[in-house]
């Protein structure tokens, strides 16, 4: 029902970041090679499209505003 849906919808803005998150701790030292793909990626997903839904705009407008703080 629409209970999934919203979840799903959190999960395309969450596993991005979960990767990242991820794939930054894992290591001891990184370069700025491997960051910014990371940031890109993020930057991307965060993106609201004109296709989102209106709960998915708002998660992503959350997301964005706390990420950028």
């Amino acid at each position: 029902g629409k209970e999934m849906k919203v979840i799903d919808e959190l999960m395309t803005v969450l596993k991005p970041l979960k990767k990242a998150s991820t794939k930054l701790c894992k290591e001891k030292y990184f370069s700025v090679s491997e960051i910014l793909p990371c940031i890109c990626k993020i930057e991307k997903v965060m993106e609201v499209e004109e296709a989102d839904s209106l709960t998915l705009k708002s998660i992503k407008k959350v997301c964005d505003y706390i990420l950028s703080d």
